[in-house]
């Protein structure tokens, strides 16, 4: 086949090519070297005259005249060819003019349309120049096709139009002017549904994104996406956007999108005018969001539509999440917007509402610490201060929990409800002072209508709560508002148990779910102290019967202990003493219950105030574990307790546990030098004690205790511990080292009446009728004198032993003196020491030292029986004193009963006179008695003598003065017989006294005898006198 040149059509082509290349350089060179151009011009000619040559053609997509777009010359010389296809298409489609609207000079764009370039010429995608011009950004390009009726709505192939692009690249210019002209379209939608609007937005410029909205006619419904736009303009806090949408739709201001009202995001946001605005177009403050979206705090995204993993994001939240239903108000409560918070308000929104939680504004508020809000919602009218959430906690609850002092003032001043009760019947105070807010609890306890002691659902106060944490200034301030520290709870805890339970374990939780305790570890010792100082009665107990300084004692809290003994500064002090007041156990003290806790710091910081923990002991061993309690003793001896304390009976430990017969203490006691001489108020030592327990195991400890003093025994005691039908007891000190006694009981006539060497004994009759049979058992009775009726006494000396034997009796009469009583002793010097016995009818029990002790004991005791026979026969005188006075003169046995005293009394001054006179003789020839001890004894015999005898003077004077009375009586209703009487008056009583002394009670008989006739004699003769 042949080509254009006669060869074959392969070569042709190859030709063809070569040509095409050939001229497309030429056009090149013109513009790379303009100073060539002529030359190149008729290069150019030449190559178009060339018949040969097809210039409609395109080499990798460029044309002649594509290459000839930058170089308007060129493009002339191509245009003016006649062979030049102006419109001629490249294989994208695309003819020069697309080239020309890229170009930067627009001289070719007008002269390829000049040359009839087709301004909508589409390429393989559907866009025309006029797309690509708006898309670069080709404003006078944009022009120049829009004034050669270019169409500005056509669609490409995916359905943007030329706006599209502008919108898409941002060329602002462009898309004013596109938006100014007339017949455009600016709500075509590309095939996905967008509008420009829609591509403004993504890619977040707000100049287009108003632009284009300024754009559209106002009361133009706005649809679709388009109406999110509102909401993410709201989120990026454009109100001008937010505005210009307003204007063209106000229904936007209601618009949700994913269910999330525009006024909800803009009280979120803080977009204060934002809201004002919303509310101005009409926004409902009434509609809540029907989903929850996560905090908008967490999003940052540059465009104005949000992107579809963000969208994702709220779905899959709202189903995790369900919708709390929250109110406008409680939303710009939550964010803290004081602001909105207001307009709302002023919008009419309802100060009350509440979300499903049932929390109002006013609670969030609260909640969230903000003053300001929680000051304008108290002055909005209608505000309900306790409303209560779903918690049942009042705004008041929540500032108590969280320690906001003046939100605390504000809603107090606002009549909060100050002792409002949650399900726990906690209060607001309980509140503050679970949660250690000190300053908070100050506040409420300054309120007039505080409840401090009230009492939560397990019984315990705001004290115990305070207690528990230790949280002692607020413990302070409580007490001085009048709490009652000694309140017990369900379980019958005050607060110092929960106080002292915490100090001890620092991990304790509350009954109530109020989260885990927060402790003061870091006590100041200091304010420990001003606790204990602040208690009004330090002693009050608790159910159990327990004090402070009981559980304190019980814990060993050591300081505790120490600031309540410290106290001496209160009126009312703690007693250190005060027993438990329980019925379960027996009374412990405080320092029992140290001695329990084997806490040797307690114990000796109250061991010296103590002095009744050691008879509560001793007492206690007969009611509970005797074992436990021994053991307690002993502790509390080896801390060095004083044993001599008394009780208020003045009984010593050592008395109790003698009465109580307890052996092991006793011992224990002893061995710790226990004062066993201990007296209590009526004079009985522990050895009595033991004694009515016929204990002799007690006896036997005692009576070898050290230093051990049996003076306070008496003799009728010592047979307590035998049978009643014994003759002796036989006591014997061991030696003069004071190493103790023994004890013997002897049912014969008679015992073992010396000791060894160095050793005392004192035997003890217990039978009277065996006195006077002692004599023979001495080997004194052939020598005793027996002339003197009142008194007998004998001394000898055997030699190898001296005895002394002395028995006195009084005028019979009573059944006490049937039988005559006495004392006696020997004593027997040996190689190796002085050992002496003592026979003693005497009421003391004790063994003397020597014989003169024994000897001043025996002439106590004759003193005493001596007062008490004189005494009972003064009693008789007195009674016949008041006899007489009874029966005014007319008692016809006075005279009888005097004349029977009389005779006693001449029979006691015998006999007194026959034991003085013995005693003395005693003093003066017994060498057993020490001579330094006879001025004494000798002594004590004179006072016996002048007192008894002026006892039987004093009788004498009252027996004359009831004569007297008797007389006087007589002549006041006799009158008839005075001279009579005055005669016997005168004459037989001088005579009858003058007997008595001179002559004796016999001849006194006789002479009272007569005097009696006369008088009864008178008293006849006086009848037939009256009666004349």
């Amino acid at each position: 086949m042949e080509g254009l040149y006669g060869r074959d059509s392969s070569q042709d082509a190859i030709a063809q090519a070569r040509l095409q290349r050939d001229f497309l350089h030429t056009i090149t060179s013109i513009i790379k070297k303009p100073r060539l151009l002529k030359k190149t011009i008729k290069r150019l000619d030449i190559y178009m005259r060339n018949p040969f040559l097809e210039v409609n053609f395109q080499i990798d997509g460029i044309s002649p005249l594509v290459k000839a777009i930058p170089e308007l010359v060129v493009l002339n010389v191509l245009l003016q060819h006649e062979r030049i296809d102006v419109n001629f298409r490249a294989a994208d489609g695309r003819t020069c003019m697309f080239s020309a609207v890229k170009c930067p000079q627009h001289n070719s764009l007008r002269a390829l349309i000049s040359h009839g370039a087709h301004v909508d010429q589409e390429d393989n995608y559907g866009r025309t120049p006029l797309s690509f011009a708006a898309e670069l950004g080709q404003l006078d390009h944009v022009k120049i096709l829009v004034d050669s009726d270019a169409a500005i709505n056509s669609t490409d192939l995916q359905g943007w139009t030329p706006l599209f692009w502008a919108v898409s690249n941002r060329h602002d210019e462009t898309i004013r002017y596109l938006l100014s002209i007339e017949s455009i379209y600016n709500e075509q939608r590309d095939l996905t549904g967008r509008t420009p609007l829609i591509v403004a937005a993504e890619a977040g410029d707000v100049r287009i994104i108003r632009y284009l909205i300024e754009a559209k006619a106002k009361g133009t419904k706005i649809f679709h996406v388009e109406r999110d736009l509102l909401i993410w303009s709201i989120f990026q806090g454009d109100i001008v956007t937010a505005q210009l949408l307003l204007e063209i739709d106000e229904s936007l201001a209601n618009h949700r999108v994913k269910g999330r009202t525009p006024l909800s995001m803009a009280a979120e946001g803080g977009h204060i005018e934002i809201t004002r605005l919303l509310i101005d177009t009409g926004a409902n403050l009434d509609a809540l969001d029907e989903i929850q979206w996560p905090p908008l705090c967490e999003w940052l995204f540059e465009a104005y539509l949000p992107h579809d993993d963000i969208l994702l994001e709220i779905e899959n939240f709202s189903v995790e999440n369900p919708s709390t239903k929250k109110p406008l108000m409680l939303l710009a409560a939550e964010f803290l917007c004081v602001e909105i918070l207001q307009i709302l308000l002023n919008g009419g929104a309802d100060v009350n509402s509440v979300d499903e939680f049932n929390r109002t504004a006013l609670a969030c508020s609260v909640e969230l610490r903000n003053n300001r809000a929680v000051e304008i919602l108290l002055e909005t009218p209608g505000i309900c201060v306790d409303s209560r959430d779903a918690e049942n906690r009042t705004p008041l609850m929540i500032a108590a929990i969280l320690g906001e002092d003046t939100i605390i003032k504000q809603l107090l001043k606002s009549n909060a409800e100050v002792n409002a009760e949650n399900e726990h019947k906690l209060t607001p105070l309980f509140l503050a002072v679970a949660n250690s807010q000190a300053q908070a609890v100050k506040i409420l306890l300054d309120h007039p209508d505080i409840r401090v002691n009230q009492q939560d659902e397990y019984g315990r106060t705001p004290f115990s709560y305070a207690a528990e944490r230790q949280l002692i200034q607020i413990m302070i301030d409580l007490i001085g508002k009048g709490a009652d520290p000694h309140v017990c709870d369900g379980n019958g805890h005050t607060g110092f148990w929960w106080f002292l339970q915490a100090r001890q374990a620092f991990a304790m939780r509350s009954p109530c779910t109020l989260g885990q305790l927060r402790l003061n570890t870091a006590t100041n010792p200091f304010t420990i102290s001003f606790l204990t100082m602040a208690l009004p009665n330090p002693n009050n107990k608790d159910a159990r019967g327990r004090t402070w300084l009981s559980w304190a004692s019980q814990y060993g809290d050591v300081e505790i202990v120490s600031c309540f003994l410290e106290d001496n500064g209160k009126m009312d002090k703690v007693d250190i003493n005060i027993c438990d007041g329980t019925e379960v156990e027996f009374s412990k003290t405080p320092l029992i219950w140290a001695l329990e806790a084997e806490n040797d710091a307690v114990i000796n910081l109250l061991k010296e105030a103590d002095n009744n923990s050691m008879h509560l002991l001793v007492e206690g061993l007969s009611s509970i574990d005797q074992d436990a309690i021994l053991t307690l003793v002993k502790k509390l001896i080896q801390a060095g307790y004083n044993l001599d304390q008394v009780d208020p009976r003045g009984r010593t430990p050592l008395h109790l546990a003698c009465l109580g017969g307890k052996e092991d203490v006793v011992s224990a006691l002893i061995g710790a030098n226990a004062d066993a001489n201990s007296k209590d108020h009526t004079g009985k030592v522990p050895l009595q004690y033991a004694l009515e327990t016929r204990s002799k195991a007690l006896v036997n400890l005692l009576i070898n205790a050290p230093s051990i003093d049996l003076s306070r025994i008496g003799s009728e005691e010592w047979f307590f511990l035998g049978d009643k039908s014994l003759s002796w007891i036989q006591v014997t000190k061991l030696a003069q080292q004071n190493n103790g006694f023994t004890v013997e009981y002897i049912n014969e006539l008679g015992c073992t009446w010396l000791p060894r060497a160095k050793q005392t004994r004192l035997c003890i009759c217990g039978k009277p009728q065996l006195w006077s049979l002692l004599p023979r058992s001495l080997g004194i009775d052939e020598i005793l004198n027996t002339y003197q009726f009142y008194w007998k006494e004998t001394q000898k000396d055997f030699g190898h032993h001296f005895v002394t034997y002395i028995s006195l009796s009084f005028p019979c009469g009573q059944d006490e003196d049937e039988y005559p009583w006495g004392i006696a002793w020997t004593s027997k010097n040996t190689t190796e020491g002085l050992a002496c016995g003592f026979i003693s009818m005497l009421p003391r029990g004790g063994v003397p030292n020597n014989p003169s002790e024994f000897f001043r004991s025996f002439l106590e005791h004759l003193y005493h029986r001596w007062n008490k026979k004189c005494n009972f026969t003064n009693e008789r005188v007195e009674e016949l004193r008041h006899e007489q006075v009874r029966k005014r003169g007319r008692s016809h046995g006075l005279v009888d009963e005097l004349a029977k005293n009389a005779v006693e009394r001449a029979n006691f001054r015998r006999c007194l006179q026959s034991h003085v006179e013995g005693l003395h003789e005693v003093v003066k020839k017994n060498s057993t008695l020490e001579r330094g001890h006879k001025p004494e004894l000798r002594a004590t015999i004179d006072d016996l003598n002048q007192a008894m005898t002026a006892k039987l003077d004093h009788m004498e004077r009252a027996v004359r003065e009831l004569l007297q009375i008797e007389l006087a009586w007589v002549s006041t209703n006799e009158a008839a017989s005075f001279k009579r009487l005055s005669w016997i008056t005168f004459i037989f009583l001088p005579l009858m006294f003058a007997s008595i002394i001179l002559i004796g009670g016999g001849i006194f008989c006789l002479v009272f005898y007569l005097f009696f006739l006369l008088v009864y004699f008178g008293r006849y003769l006086s009848v037939p006198l009256k009666e004349q």
